[in-house]
């Protein structure tokens, strides 16, 4: 049956990426030699401007390529499998969920303009990629095919405002709405639970003129939530100063903090303004507070009670308001309990704690949060997007990454200038790492050692190294399933392994 004429659709701005899953209308076309399927119908109407298509599918291979080879024919853009997995089931919900985030963190790529098309596939399918489209991805344009209406743009006259993790098999399971301000917070990329917590307890915690103390080691986002937490807050457009307490000598603290006289000591050539005067009406952040000498924190504790401070050598006091916001890696309460840090200082400070969790603890977010870091340092390096090679995602996955989301920033921006390819290997990522010496007195960070307490979640933990294991034993297979289900004890030919690689989003093979 030769095609018919199909239009195109009106878009504010070119679709370069569709993606869909094969549905069995197209693929039933496909074999009748039909033009009448959506797949098809869509990628016609979008002509020139289509660059790639990313298929999902639970058909068997050689339907896959019957499709593949079928839509060809009418487009030249750029046809890819992104995600296939044989026999997986259409109502599965946390497969389906598996599939299509793995699919949208590879293939929507910042800068780029995407679209998914709605109408292939199962109820169930159609309703994750909604689900994830107006919370994860609300840039992506939605688009549905129709024998009546042809190809149209799908607007929704709502937002979703929650955050989703699959639970189980059979449903998703809805957090709790996220406050009016999380806006504020976007630029904290996260899909685990106890970080999108933390989100909402900040900006909760930003509507109050409180002082809040942020915990957790060195690179985990503290000043990222600090600078969120102000621009959410009353005081957003008033000045945000920062100071890093352990970057300044002793002698000089005082200076930097409450300002100097004209000739107070040598080299005050002239007055000078500290960070609390400069920031009146703002916030002050003191970072790596913990390093802060017992003398400034005296002086520091007063200008918390009176909100008055004097400048070095001068006489007069001087008026101001300004909040605090406090971080340190260290453990502040310890600290106090060997005389280092005050007491009263520590209870002034601490009304709002925030406990950042390391990159090890935050389940599911290491191979979200290194996509993300990808697009991020192409667009700023203006390179194309590099992909993870599975030996690559294992090693990811398999490091304690010490110096924790800086640590994987730096890594994968080295990895991005040195590697001239498209695709990051597991030998580009060790030549990236700053590898520390091992000692046994890091045995915490080991699987058998992880301390409990704060975001530990064993099943996240369990998920983690299987996710692991499948990849090592994929590679190592050169990506044979039977090969794999052997090397990882599987005696059901390969029923258990297509199992567990759905379960995790893994297409591989």
């Amino acid at each position: 049956m030769p095609p018919s004429e199909s239009t195109p659709i009106v878009i504010s701005g070119a679709i370069t990426h569709l993606l869909c899953w094969i549905g069995s209308l197209d693929l039933k076309s496909a074999k009748a030699s039909e033009v009448n399927g959506p797949i098809t119908a869509t990628v016609r109407a979008l002509e020139s401007s289509l660059a790639k298509v990313v298929l999902l599918s639970n058909f068997p291979a050689a339907d896959n390529t019957l499709f593949m080879d079928w839509l060809r024919q009418y487009t030249a853009a750029e046809i890819e499998l992104g995600w296939d997995q044989p026999g997986m089931s259409p109502v599965d919900y946390r497969a389906i969920h598996a599939a299509e985030k793995a699919v949208l963190v590879r293939y929507a790529p910042l800068g780029k303009r995407s679209a998914i098309l709605l109408s292939p596939g199962t109820p169930q399918m159609q309703s994750v990629w909604l689900l994830l489209a107006k919370t994860y991805y609300p840039a992506l344009v939605l688009l549905a095919s129709s024998i009546q209406q042809g190809v149209e743009q799908v607007d929704f006259p709502f937002q979703i405002a929650a955050e989703f993790t699959p639970l189980s098999d059979a449903k998703l399971h809805e957090l709790v709405s996220a406050p009016e301000s999380v806006t504020e917070f976007d630029d904290i990329l996260t899909c685990a639970e106890g970080v999108q917590t933390l989100k909402q307890k900040a900006a909760q915690l930003a509507r109050r003129d409180l002082p809040v103390l942020l915990l957790g080691e060195t690179g985990t986002g503290k000043e990222l939530f600090a600078t969120a937490i102000h621009h959410a807050s009353t005081r957003d457009g008033q000045p945000m100063i920062a100071l890093n307490c352990g970057a300044i000598p002793p002698e000089l603290v005082d200076a930097e903090l409450f300002g100097h006289e004209k000739g107070a000591f040598t080299g005050a050539i002239q007055r000078k303004s500290g960070i609390f005067e400069s920031a009146n009406g703002g916030t002050v952040f003191l970072d790596e507070i913990g390093e802060l000498p017992l003398l400034a924190q005296v002086r520091l504790l007063r200008v918390l009670q009176e909100k008055r401070i004097r400048r070095v050598g001068g006489s007069e006091e001087v008026a101001i308001d300004v909040r605090i916001i406090a971080a340190t890696h260290r453990d502040l309460a310890q600290q106090v309990a060997s005389g280092q840090f005050r007491e009263d200082l520590f209870y002034r400070l601490s009304i709002g704690v925030l406990t950042l969790p390391p990159l090890r603890e935050r389940a599911g977010d290491i191979l979200f949060l290194a996509e993300h870091l990808l697009q991020s340092i192409a667009a700023a390096e203006d390179l194309p997007v590099k992909r993870l090679s599975s030996e690559a995602a294992c090693l990811i996955l398999n490091h304690s990454w010490p110096g924790n989301v800086r640590e994987l920033q730096n890594t994968l921006l080295r990895a991005t200038l040195w590697q001239r390819g498209e695709t990051l290997t597991a030998d580009d990522l060790e030549q990236a790492l700053l590898r520390r010496p091992t000692s046994s007195d890091r045995a915490s960070d080991t699987i058998l050692n992880r301390p409990f307490g704060g975001s530990f979640q064993l099943e996240a933990l369990l998920d983690d190294v299987e996710r692991h294991f499948l990849l090592r034993a994929m590679q190592q297979a050169n990506g044979v399933k039977k090969a794999a289900s052997d090397l990882l004890g599987y005696r059901d030919t390969n029923q258990t392994l297509n199992k567990r690689l759905a379960k995790h989003g893994l297409s591989i093979g």
